[in-house]
């Protein structure tokens, strides 16, 4: 089994994402990650529909993988699954940004009621960008049965990679 990283939007998120990376080396056969374009440049903002495309490219012959998304990477990875441009067998999201949804008007109930792999949720009790509270209540509303989240305690949109693989043994 292999797997596909996809960062946070914020510049930080590179270095932390490559941490992450080595963490999982020694339980899948491949890690591949996704590193944005607007890293680079310090112009460009986050490109939804550039990073789709990216995105497409980045998992041919990778199957069959999971995913472990973080904040706009959990956006990237639902419109992708959506628009059937990536196939995970399951995914892991972490601090999904529910700010960033409503403020970008992102049609993500829908793209995550159309999904068909499972997927696990690991937020922040009082994660500035989505309460677990909030996430709690629009998970609760998903169509799907396939979908579990869980609660860590802490108050920023930081996550911690030990966190993030113990909750991997479960969810991946």
């Amino acid at each position: 089994m292999n797997i596909l990283l996809l960062p946070g939007a914020g510049a930080k998120n590179e270095k932390w994402i490559e941490e992450v990376s080595r963490a999982y080396e020694p339980y899948y056969d491949e890690v591949r990650v996704l590193h944005y374009l607007h890293w680079n440049n310090k112009d460009l903002d986050f490109d939804l529909e550039q990073e789709l495309n990216r995105l497409a490219k980045k998992v041919v012959g990778l199957e069959p993988y999971v995913v472990f998304a973080k904040s706009a990477g959990s956006i990237l990875a639902c419109a992708a699954i959506a628009k059937e441009l990536i196939h995970p067998k399951a995914c892991l999201f972490a601090g999904l940004p529910l700010a960033m949804i409503q403020n970008h008007n992102l049609p993500i109930y829908r793209w995550l009621a159309e999904s068909k792999c499972g997927i696990t949720f690991m937020q922040n009790e009082n994660d500035p960008l989505g309460i677990y509270e909030d996430l709690r209540y629009f998970v609760s509303k998903l169509p799907k049965k396939n979908t579990q989240i869980y609660k860590l305690p802490g108050d920023t949109h930081d996550y911690r990679v030990e966190d993030i693989l113990n909750f991997s043994r479960t969810a991946l």
